[in-house]
């Protein structure tokens, strides 16, 4: 029998789950003056280069430039419409006549944006969290939780001697072990996974506030120890920290449903998630203990312990060791280390490559909005059960 709560989710550090699209250099501009991002309203834009008899003069200049053509750089140096707006800022005075909708603040390093990738959005255009973003976070950390709590030796072993190109393949077998039933014939009855026991509504933002943010990565590498975070030309729209939303769950506790796997109600829900959280802060910890010891002033420390005031890392941008069931495979940081090279080579097979010795992946992923945080850090709690 389902059993139904309600919960709220509190965006810790920026947040990111993609809707698939981007937004390119003909969409919006960028104002380094104030730090905005402003996004074009295409129809009132067709619109105004029609009655200004620009649309001949815009189309031409886009088909010369192509990958090339910005409208930032196209509006800032057309000093005719400049003059015949009567302006010395055509952006602001566009953005007045409603062409382009209100800013959105942009934490970005270097030139000025490429491509930005948007957030997830309704059919009302409303940006929210959909329910299979949640539900899969949730299902990695129950699975993990599984793994930590029987004896896992079957499933490491099955990766370990695993060929490099069989290991994808492996990891799948290991889910499906963990996650679909085994039927009276012995095979796996694919219809009555466990997880049709858990369902996750959409979360619905609350006084949303979004920001463009830019990718940046910390070495966790020994020979790298000393470098500050680099940022890459990869940028997203996130929802910034202190913006809540709220969702529904609902959990069919039976020995049928989620019961036979230890998850009876939105409190072990919760348990799991904080187990995986865990292990994720014990196995980063351990290699930047390693790497950056002495080095106690370090701001690595304090990423470190906002991972540690979280309960689950969710969306874009957040690392492989958030997403994947290696290291809850493996029991330990070295372990889970030598699978993870194996699946990166084969991955991203370059001849010659080196792995560092201390964590793979070797980096931690990180973003910038008023300050350098990891990415996807969300507290969920129970509001009531319904």
């Amino acid at each position: 029998m389902m059993r139904y709560w309600e919960m709220e989710l509190d965006v810790c550090t920026p947040l990111f789950i993609g809707s698939g699209e981007k937004i390119t250099k003909l969409d919006y501009v960028y104002q380094s003056s104030n730090g905005m991002v402003y996004m074009l309203d295409e129809a009132k834009w067709a619109s105004f280069l029609k009655r200004a008899r620009l649309m001949n003069d815009f189309t031409s200049k886009v088909e010369a430039l192509g990958k090339r053509f910005s409208l930032d750089s196209y509006l800032k140096n057309h000093r005719e419409l400049a003059a015949r707006l009567h302006t010395s800022d055509i952006v602001m005075e566009l953005k007045r006549r409603g062409v382009f909708h209100e800013g959105i603040p942009a934490y970005v390093t270097g030139k000025n944006p490429n491509d930005i990738v948007t957030f997830a959005r309704n059919g009302l255009g409303e940006r929210y969290i959909p329910g299979s973003s949640l539900k899969g976070a949730f299902r990695t950390a129950i699975l993990a939780y599984v793994l930590l709590n029987i004896d896992r030796t079957k499933c490491y072993n099955k990766l370990e001697h695993a060929t490099r190109n069989a290991v994808d393949e492996t990891m799948d077998d290991v889910e499906k072990y963990l996650g679909i039933r085994i039927d009276k014939d012995g095979k796996y009855d694919m219809v009555n996974s466990r997880f049709k026991g858990l369902t996750v509504s959409d979360a619905k933002l609350i006084d949303e506030t979004a920001a463009i943010v830019q990718k940046w990565d910390l070495s966790l590498t020994k020979s790298q120890s000393e470098k500050k975070p680099k940022y890459l030309p990869i940028y997203r729209e996130a929802i910034v920290p202190a913006t809540k939303a709220v969702f529904t769950i609902g959990i069919d506790g039976s020995e049928r449903g989620m019961g036979e796997i230890g998850v009876k109600t939105a409190g072990n829900l919760l348990h799991a998630l904080s187990v995986f959280r865990d292990l994720q802060y014990k196995t980063y910890k351990e290699a930047i203990d390693k790497v950056y010891k002495g080095s106690v002033d370090h701001s690595v420390f304090r990423y470190l312990d906002e991972l540690n005031e979280a309960n689950l890392v969710l969306g874009g941008g957040t690392g492989y060791i958030s997403k994947t069931l290696i290291y809850p495979i493996a029991g330990s940081r070295e372990k889970g280390k030598s699978i993870a090279r194996k699946i990166l080579s084969e991955q991203f097979d370059r001849p010659g490559r080196k792995y560092d010795d201390i964590i793979s992946p070797h980096t931690l992923k990180l973003t910038k909005s008023n300050d350098m945080h990891m990415m996807g850090l969300c507290n969920i709690k129970v509001v009531k059960e319904l």
